[in-house]
């Protein structure tokens, strides 16, 4: 793993509108893998709102809206952390009505997810 105190160059040149950017910060922090889902989404035209609900616990942390109706869902963790109980419940209980409910904990598993859903 990288020092947390250099920046981390990403160049991904597949992924339409992203022409390359440099992240600061731990690359495996919860807090860089969201700023990179938001630029990338924002990058290719899309959407991605933050959820947040005190009456539902364990919903994803994002919601994500892209060009063509697609609709998926991100938990966003640092790098080694896993949903608690309650969240893979109510994944689960996603995943069964059809959505796709995403767990991402590092900078290469954002970009495979984001490669599928964008390039599909």
């Amino acid at each position: 793993m990288t020092c947390p105190n250099k920046p981390v160059k990403i160049i991904k040149r597949d992924l339409p509108g992203y022409e390359g950017c440099t992240t600061g910060g731990d690359p495996g922090s919860e807090k860089v893998i969201e700023r990179k889902l938001n630029e990338w989404i924002k990058a290719s035209k899309g959407h991605c709102f933050k959820l947040s609900s005190e009456f539902h616990k364990g919903l994803p942390d994002r919601m994500v809206m892209l060009p063509g109706g697609k609709l998926f869902f991100c938990e966003l963790k640092s790098i080694g952390k896993k949903p608690d109980t309650f969240q893979k419940i109510v994944h689960n209980t996603m995943r069964k009505l059809g959505f796709r409910v995403y767990v991402i904990d590092n900078l290469s598993d954002l970009y495979d997810m984001l490669k599928k859903e964008l390039l599909e």
